[in-house]
């Protein structure tokens, strides 16, 4: 089995501090507002639920931006360094000083996030069998990221106030920038250049950059990555409950979590590191039994089923608006919907990576993103519903929309299994030996002679 490049533990050791960031701000923004604030609970999850989305909102200009203009490593370097000013504002305690602070995160974080994962995925040449693995193995290792997010801001946040959990971020994310900068050789783009598989030399002084024409399908290849990324943002809308209403479960109703709410979302990295292993092992199984490899689009399906099942925890563990419940449906809940996250968000990355036209990668890449912005805006517009139905009627809404994902996804099965085939074998054509245009004279030189 290859190792993976050196560029490849530059961008984990950068996103690992850009997410701790993020998931700081997950924990402790909702309490932050109904706290210090003195927000009232439906303002204050419908302002998370629109900075979320404004968060994922953004990538899609952000590629755009990064395609057309300034480049994918000057997005990535701008994008850190606006929301390093996002954390340091978020230490002023005011209302205005969030909204101005949620708005520079959310635009850093859309410069940052796509061109990220576009850098990821021009580390490998096409049909690479790397490239996938390094989809997972990077998810797994920036959760470590955001299991220490919840701990070090609940810790800071007492002992030091809620300034210094927010500044803790920020200096995260300068951290990341100066690793960033200083090993950014080591993240070179194969796919900028022809592979020498074309005849092409690698050199780029030696040849201009490789800019392939879009491949015939490219109109089939969008449409499948749009439909994905609607269906994902339901999963979204369920998922990014955390942070959210159920932060305000457990401070309402969970036993013994009143004082450690923020904990909670620790809870869903611990389990993404826990079962991402076992589940690639049962994945790999299951296909080595079937004789070929385990789908995305099998893999989205599964993980809509177990968001739904999620969501039926917590209806049966609501009971009504019952108090004193325990935490174990609370963490059962966050097991099953880790399940369906790691089936269907790096996967489903990985899928978009390598179906979008070379020209579309980034803004692409910003539309799946997308799919979070619309799940987490849903997610708080429902949320002005927490304070006027029951617990368990609240979360029987919720239990809808995984649903409805998992039968849309069996209606488009065979126009996106059909996109994926034909994807496949043309990465397969990629990598056919081609001769050089002057080995191809000499051939022919040689046809003519021996006739």
């Amino acid at each position: 089995m290859k190792s993976h490049p050196a560029g490849f533990y530059v961008l984990w050791f950068t996103e690992m501090w850009e997410r701790l960031s993020f998931y700081l701000m997950r924990a402790l923004c909702v309490l932050y507002m109904v706290g210090p604030l003195g927000m009232n609970k439906a303002q204050a999850l419908e302002w998370f639920g629109l900075y979320q989305g404004a968060v994922y909102l953004t990538p899609l200009a952000g590629g755009m931006l990064a395609d057309r203009k300034i480049g994918i490593k000057r997005a990535v370097v701008l994008g850190a360094l606006i929301m390093v000013a996002g954390h340091l504002v978020m230490t002023i305690e005011h209302k205005m000083a969030l909204l101005g602070a949620m708005a520079l995160l959310a635009l850093g974080g859309g410069l940052f996030k796509p061109n990220m994962q576009a850098l990821l995925s021009g580390l490998y040449p096409p049909g690479d069998e790397r490239h996938d693995r390094a989809f997972g193995m990077f998810y797994v290792a920036i959760n470590a990221g955001a299991l220490l997010a919840p701990i070090f801001g609940h810790l800071l946040q007492r002992r030091y106030g809620w300034g210094m959990a927010f500044g803790f971020a920020g200096v995260g994310m300068c951290a990341g920038l100066a690793v960033f900068l200083v090993f950014n050789r080591y993240i070179v783009d194969c796919r900028s250049t022809l592979t020498a598989a074309t005849g092409v030399p690698l050199d780029p002084e030696a040849a201009p950059p490789f800019r392939p024409e879009d491949p015939p399908d490219t109109g089939r290849r969008v449409a499948a990555v749009v439909g994905c990324s609607l269906l994902a943002s339901l999963f979204w809308a369920v998922f990014y409950s955390d942070g959210g209403t159920l932060t305000l479960w457990a401070v309402e109703s969970v036993r013994g979590a009143a004082d450690k709410a923020a904990l909670t979302a620790a809870i869903n990295p611990a389990c993404i590191l826990l079962l991402t292993t076992p589940i690639a092992w049962g994945l790999a199984a299951w296909g080595r039994r079937r004789g070929r490899t385990v789908s995305t689009a099998t893999k989205m399906l599964l993980g809509f089923i177990s968001a739904a099942c999620a969501c039926g925890l917590l209806v049966a563990g609501a009971g009504g608006s019952a108090k004193d419940v325990s935490v174990a449906w609370l963490a059962g809940f966050y097991l099953l919907i880790t399940v369906g996250e790691l089936l269907i968000n790096p996967m489903g990355t990985a899928l978009v990576a390598k179906i979008a036209p070379p020209r579309w990668k980034s803004f692409l890449l910003g539309v799946w993103l997308l799919s979070s912005s619309l799940g987490s805006t849903l997610s708080g517009e429902l949320g002005r519903l927490w304070p006027h139905l029951s617990h368990s009627a609240y979360f029987a809404v919720l239990l809808g929309l995984p649903l409805c994902s998992a039968s849309a996804l069996l209606l488009l099965w065979g126009p996106l299994s059909e996109v994926l085939r034909q994807t496949e074998l043309g990465a397969r054509r990629t990598l056919e030996p081609q001769p050089r245009r002057g080995a191809r004279l000499q051939l022919l030189r040689g046809e003519r002679k021996a006739a």
